[in-house]
């Protein structure tokens, strides 16, 4: 049976980009007010942890408009970068004793995509040190489908096969509270897609990834404009020497494809008091 190619857009996203577009004038003249406002915070006294947690999300939006307005991937590949910084320096603000709302939610699992951005930027070193943090934070409450999940996305990435083998056993086992069997029967999907990636299964991954995108299309995923999860499965598996065939619009190729990048002259934001650690 013929393959089914996945169409690089829809007329969803479509409509969406043109509504965006339209009113593209307007609306990056607010996020640029808003990031420079956060960034602004920084020369004042303040939450240092609730500032980068805001730079992180403003960082992401910015890669966002970067990517699908301007259709320039380096820069948004530095927002990217810059989103995954701030998230790193936010987990090393976090303290036990802050406020719930400022709680461990904001540094474990549940931030994932903020990894994933460290990712898709090709920045390794940040990507390795953020991944750690984010699995060994520490008083999480988090569904065990998403634990083991970020096991095998980080265990594929760092080249840990125990973490991945462990990971791919407990999606496929299944039975994750509080989900349907739909949703179950994707958790088994996803953890024989890292098994394919570790068993150099090409066909299998690209399967994968044109069925998962396919099916997201049509759910809540269905306007969103870079798809993040899908975008770091992607780009680990073309890290382990996988031609992976996916390329549309929330999936661009030129954000799978790995190729050295360096950030050393991207300037990263300093509160006025200076960091109370040593370097990043």
């Amino acid at each position: 049976m013929a393959k089914k190619k996945i169409a690089y857009t829809t007329s969803r996203l479509n409509r969406n980009l043109e509504n965006v577009t339209a009113n593209d004038s307007k609306n990056r003249r607010a996020s640029e007010r808003s990031l420079s406002s956060a960034l602004l915070v920084l020369q004042y006294s303040s939450s240092r942890f609730s500032d980068y947690r805001i730079l992180s999300d403003k960082f992401l939006r910015r890669a966002y408009y970067a990517q699908m307005i301007d259709h320039d991937s380096l820069k948004a590949k530095e927002s990217l970068y810059l989103c995954a910084v701030c998230q790193k320096i936010v987990c090393q603000y976090y303290k036990p004793s802050m406020q719930k709302t400022d709680g461990p939610y904001e540094v474990d699992l549940h931030q994932l995509d903020k990894w994933e951005a460290a990712v898709v930027a090709d920045a390794e070193e940040l990507a390795v040190d953020l991944g750690i943090r984010l699995l060994q934070a520490e008083g999480t409450v988090i569904h065990p489908f998403q634990i083991h999940r970020g096991k095998g996305l980080y265990g594929l990435f760092s080249r840990n096969a125990p973490m991945v083998e462990d990971a791919i056993h407990s999606l496929k086992e299944g039975g994750f509270p509080r989900l349907n069997a739909t949703a179950n029967q994707s958790a088994w999907r996803l953890g024989q897609a890292f098994q394919d990636i570790l068993c150099q299964n090409e066909q299998g991954v690209n399967d994968y990834l044109a069925e998962q995108l396919s099916r997201e299309r049509k759910g809540y995923h269905s306007g969103v404009f870079l798809n993040l999860d899908l975008l770091a499965v992607a780009k680990i598996a073309a890290r382990w020497n996988l031609e992976v065939e996916l390329d549309t619009i929330e999936c661009p190729k030129e954000l799978i494809v790995p190729e050295e990048t360096d950030y050393s002259s991207v300037e990263i934001p300093i509160p006025k008091e200076g960091f109370p650690w040593d370097g990043l």
